[in-house]
């Protein structure tokens, strides 16, 4: 992750320079990581968009568990969302 001066991570048009994207992918192929994780905000647009409030409401009234979702097929690597309150649509 690159940030800028005032702390801000997604700003748009905001020019990165060649170096700042060459010293994320170094540190990325350091880790080697089978995975990457990341927020709710961050997911959304990989997500077919965000649930309304009635629609969380709904599930969570029923009692039964939340699934998860994996999108079907082999992969070299995996994306974790964190959204403890269910909002991303898949």
């Amino acid at each position: 992750m690159a940030a800028s001066v005032d702390g801000r991570i997604v700003v748009d048009g905001w020019p990165a320079s060649a170096e700042v994207r060459r010293q994320y992918e170094l540190v990325h192929a350091g880790y080697e990581a089978d995975g990457w994780i990341c927020g709710r905000v961050t997911m959304e647009p990989f997500a077919k968009g965000v649930r309304s409030d009635a629609e969380v409401a709904r599930e969570r009234s029923g009692g039964s568990p939340r699934e998860d979702f994996r999108a079907p097929g082999e992969y070299d690597s995996f994306a974790f969302a964190i959204d403890p309150g269910g909002r991303l649509a898949w």
